[in-house]
């Protein structure tokens, strides 16, 4: 009787272990390889440790269920640099790499991966990427478009598009314009930020300022015109102004500012993790969303190899079908007459 009760005891032992073995295939994915061509050197080399932080707070939260190497390999600073950096990147196979945070390096990276997919956590330049660039930061362009349909919701009768002669304010400019356009706002007319007497003659009930550091003597020389107006600012010149005697002619101008969600706990984990306690005195800090970014590409490639055991990018229900962010939420600032702004709501584009 003895005898029976251990072969029965070791059988369901042994079903146990079977059972428990099935379950675990079933849960545990293959390895996740991640790549990230960063920057020890250069004006933003302090964000390689943003980066590094983001990567390892996922392998903390993955572990049990996917296994995760992370390889962290210098873009370089010259083109021969990149490509012998693009080479074991190459030789890593990795699931999942990340483009550098810089527009010029990771042009070059894209040069030598032109056939692997790179996910890009920060804001890069419109032209960077060939179908293999996929973006988790909105860029100039497409926070312009929100902003025109963020004014084309009011329905003005007439917008003045104002704009200074350099590239951002030129690319800003053009692209608040077509987006009016394009929502039916057919009184739309573009001016330069030099044309005074053109624009105090002009009667538009809503004015778009395009410029940066232009804005100051553009407020300076038109005094008193723009409180007649609806205005908006973008976030080039989204800037204090209490400084100046005009500022009080600032109150009730309007802008939107691309925002990371980045939640409190996240953040005093980082700070936590890098030793630093004095990065939560700083908690708009856009080093915080390159963390989170980071660890969002790491948790998502993590699932999808869950799912059905291969990291497709293109899968990603975040990006559209060229690459693009589209899941961006925006704040809604407005100036007070004291020439400050302050948050007064939130604007989902992507809700009616």
């Amino acid at each position: 009787m003895k005898k029976k009760v251990i072969l029965a005891s070791l059988t369901l032992i042994a079903i146990l272990g079977l059972f428990y073995g099935t379950v675990q295939a079933k849960t545990l994915a293959p390895g996740l390889k991640v790549g990230v061509l960063i920057s020890y050197s250069g004006p933003i080399s302090f964000a390689a440790s943003y980066q590094r932080v983001g990567v390892e707070l996922a392998i903390q939260d993955l572990q049990g269920k996917v296994a995760v190497s992370a390889n962290y390999i210098d873009v370089g600073d010259n083109d021969a640099e990149t490509k012998a950096q693009a080479l074991k990147i190459k030789n890593l196979n990795a699931d999942l790499i990340f483009a550098p945070l810089e527009s010029e390096k990771a042009k070059r990276a894209l040069r030598y991966l032109s056939k692997e997919d790179l996910i890009a956590v920060s804001a890069l330049d419109e032209s960077l990427g060939n179908g293999n660039l996929f973006r988790l930061a909105s860029t100039t362009s497409q926070d312009s478009y929100v902003l025109a349909h963020y004014i084309a919701q009011q329905n003005p009768k007439s917008v003045a598009v104002i704009s200074a002669d350099d590239d951002y304010s030129r690319l800003v400019g053009k692209s608040v314009a077509f987006g009016l356009a394009m929502r039916g706002i057919s009184g739309v007319s573009s001016l330069d930020i030099d044309e005074t007497k053109v624009i105090r003659s002009n009667q538009s009930e809503t004015v778009v300022l395009s410029s940066m550091e232009q804005s100051v003597s553009f407020f300076e020389r038109v005094g008193s015109w723009i409180t007649k107006r609806t205005n908006y600012l973008v976030p080039g010149n989204l800037a204090n102004y209490s400084m100046f005697d005009w500022s009080r002619n600032l109150e009730g101008s309007l802008g939107l500012i691309a925002f990371d969600e980045v939640p409190q706990a996240f953040r005093q984990r980082v700070a936590s993790k890098m030793a630093k306690p004095e990065l939560l005195s700083t908690p708009n800090s856009p080093m915080f969303g390159i963390a989170k970014r980071t660890y969002d590409a790491v948790m998502l490639a993590a699932e999808q190899l869950r799912g059905d055991g291969a990291v497709d990018l293109g899968q990603w229900d975040v990006f559209n079908k060229d690459g693009y962010y589209q899941k961006q939420k925006y704040t809604v600032v407005r100036y007070s007459k004291f020439g400050t702004f302050a948050p007064i709501g939130v604007f989902d584009p992507k809700k009616p």
